[in-house]
Formats: C-alpha cells, structure tokens, sequence
C-alpha cells in the first residue's frame, strides 16, 4: 500500500474509532458537517464546500438510499482529505469513481474503506463469491469495491479482480 493510501486506511480507522461507526450519516452529524438535501438536482449527486467555517455536504434526494449512502461517504473523503482546496471552489460530484482525477481517487479510495469492512470482504471472497456478488450481497455499487480489493491487494491479498472500475458508470444513472 503506498504511503499516501496507508494514511487514507489509517485515517478512516481512526474516524471510525472516534465515532464508533462507519455510518456516514451519524459521522457527519457527529462532525458537525451539515446535510442539505437538494430535492431538483438533476445531475448532481453531491457536492462537498466549506462556507464561513462551516462544512456543507450537499445531496441529491433522488437517489436510492444505499447510492446516498456511498455519495455521502466520498464527500466525508473530501471533508478529511481535501478541506483546504474547498477554498477555491466546492467539490461537484457529478461522476463517482473518477480515476483521473487524485481528489476524487481519494475520496473514492475513503469511502470504499468507510463503507467495507476488511474482513468481510475477505470472508466473502474466501467463499468463493464473485466481485459481482460480493457487491450485491454488501449493497455496494460495484466499483466501490473493487476500488477496496485493489487497496485490499496492495497490502497483502491476492484476488483475482474481473473487472476494473469505470470512471464514467454514474454518468449513466439518473439520480
């Protein structure tokens, strides 16, 4: 696992031991970052921005609970990694999974060690599920995961991905 990744683990563990969840919703709440729902957002899915010293995470209300659940996990990403380039402009989350871009790689890379749990991705996958299934059963968006098995594989493990994730899968999705 590179250095920069390692730190991004070692960062959501010690959220989650803060806060003693990984829900994105009770750590936000607990982090003082404010939830605004936007109930005519088209294209947005959601956006992260600091205002006056407070921290917004913006949500498209149109999406099904566990695709706001994964949106609001990457924005938390940006909140921990990312806070100082909010200076300039907010973060617009018209396309998760992004790999071009090392932000969004990041918060990607975030959520998908918020949201998975090592050892139940390991006990799935020692089972024999495919990455397929392994998503369907976790209620994760595919490229989620194989975001979490590729850093799984970085330090130590050894799956046999069969599919790289896509940048552009949201941009297929309504909302």
């Amino acid at each position: 696992m590179n250095s920069n990744n390692s730190s991004i683990y070692e960062q959501v563990r010690k959220i989650v031991r803060k806060f003693d969840t990984n829900d994105p919703f009770k750590i936000a709440k607990e982090s003082n970052i404010k939830i605004k729902y936007l109930d005519n957002a088209t294209d947005l899915l959601g956006m992260y921005t600091v205002i006056q010293r407070n921290r917004f995470i913006f949500l498209n209300s149109n999406m099904e609970e566990y695709m706001m659940k994964m949106v609001l996990a990457h924005e938390l990403g940006h909140d921990a990694l990312h806070r100082h380039l909010t200076k300039n402009s907010p973060f617009h989350e018209y396309e998760l999974f992004d790999i071009t871009s090392q932000p969004e790689y990041e918060a990607n890379i975030f959520a998908a060690h918020l949201l998975l749990d090592d050892d139940e991705v390991m006990e799935l996958a020692n089972k024999k599920y495919t990455d397929v299934e392994i998503a369907g059963i976790l209620n994760v968006n595919i490229n989620l995961l194989i975001f979490k098995m590729n850093e799984m594989n970085r330090y130590g493990t050894n799956y046999n991905l069969r599919h790289a994730p896509q940048g552009n899968f949201f941009k297929k999705i309504n909302p």
